[in-house]
């Protein structure tokens, strides 16, 4: 659960240095350094994405007993079943 915090708060950052980025002129000393600093960062937040839905494929976690309510164990279905619910249109 913390890793899940630390990249959530990353991306806001990653807004936030992108918001500054704009605000730079060409002759500032960051002009050029914060784009690849901003880069580094993304392709580091795509790389611990691309690990952590491997692990979940990998490693999916248990059942959920069948003592719990219903409602209960809807939460314990697949993450992707549950967004892909969430994201859908109808």
């Amino acid at each position: 659960m913390c890793l899940h915090w630390i990249v959530a708060l990353t991306v806001y950052a990653m807004f936030g240095l992108g918001l500054w980025m704009v605000t730079l002129s060409y002759y500032d000393g960051w002009y050029h350094q914060a784009p690849e600093l901003h880069k580094s960062i993304g392709i580091l937040l795509m790389m611990t994405l691309v690990i952590r839905v491997i692990w979940r494929h990998i490693s999916p976690p248990p059942a959920a007993p069948k003592t719990h309510s219903k409602l209960t164990r809807v939460r314990g279905l697949p993450r992707t079943l549950r967004s892909i619910s969430c994201c859908s249109p109808f």
